[in-house]
């Protein structure tokens, strides 16, 4: 019984192999704006907010799952259940505040998205943030869900 079901696991990784290899290869990007605070009109998303999301990303990332990136955005997507989510195009690894930006890295980024990104094909980012997060019973506030990319 044991060497069916390891065959049968064997083949299962041979078949997930292939279906990968015919994926296309992934990359890093560093330093993506998400956002930028402008001091002279008032917003929601404070640096005070953000360094609060940035500290609360460092605090989870081992823990919790990390933010990803979705191409896309559209308040009215009528034609899309709400359980459906659009396909990841990265992940975030690592949030930063610089002076008044709030800029991240990202991983396993398809590459023919990456040249869109790093040319700001879509300059218009959405960022979903859970404001009053909690976890393991510990309130953390700010917490990064996902920001999509959008023209």
């Amino acid at each position: 019984m044991e060497l069916k079901n390891s065959k049968k696991i064997d083949k299962e990784i041979n078949m997930e192999k292939q279906i990968l290899n015919k994926f296309e290869l992934f990359e890093k990007i560093k330093d993506i704006e998400l956002f930028e605070v402008n001091p002279s009109q008032p917003q929601e998303l404070t640096i005070s907010r953000l360094l609060g999301v940035v500290k609360n990303f460092k605090l989870l990332k081992n823990y919790h799952e990390v933010p990803i990136t979705i191409l896309g955005y559209s308040e009215d997507q009528t034609s899309v259940k709400p359980i459906d989510e659009p396909p990841a195009v990265g992940w975030i690894t690592e949030l930063r505040i610089v002076g008044n930006k709030l800029l991240c890295d990202l991983k396993n980024v398809p590459q023919k998205i990456t040249p869109l990104l790093k040319n700001k094909v879509y300059k218009n980012k959405s960022l979903e943030i859970y404001i009053n997060f909690s976890f393991k019973g510990s309130k953390l506030g700010p917490v990064l869900r996902r920001v999509a990319f959008y023209r």
